[in-house]
């Protein structure tokens, strides 16, 4: 084998290493971007859901103790007694950027109302509950 040949041979192999190990740290780093993209979005579920609960509360106060039904929390029926909304901008579901609701998908909430207390849970990635309040 010539030098010339030789020095071919190597250069391939090493190119070889080098895209390996490039795609080695891309997967790497991918994996760790979903991950705390992920995380992101279940703060902003928190944060809606934490937001809900306020705006729930000034209700409850206007309007005497009297928590809205389950199945009926939402910036609609979230209003005083002018019909005015106490909610001017609703949270935004991260995952479908539409506004959050009662729902079972991720970046939803669920609303439970028992015997005077009541539990507004958000849910995140996996769909699962990720807050309560209060």
């Amino acid at each position: 084998m010539t030098l010339a040949r030789l020095t071919a041979v190597f250069s391939l192999i090493g190119f070889l290493n080098v895209v390996i190990i490039v795609g080695i740290l891309a997967s790497i780093a991918i994996t760790m971007f979903v991950r705390q993209r992920n995380q992101l979005k279940d703060g902003d579920v928190k944060g809606g859901v934490y937001f809900v609960e306020l705006a729930r509360a000034v209700s409850d106060v206007d309007h005497r103790d009297t928590k809205p039904v389950a199945g009926t929390l939402s910036a609609a029926t979230l209003i005083d007694d002018a019909s005015v909304s106490y909610v001017e901008a609703w949270p935004e579901n991260p995952w479908t950027h539409l506004d959050m609701v009662e729902g079972t998908s991720r970046g939803d909430y669920v609303y439970a109302r028992a015997a005077g207390s009541f539990t507004i849970a958000g849910l995140g990635a996996g769909g699962t509950p990720i807050f309560s309040a209060p």
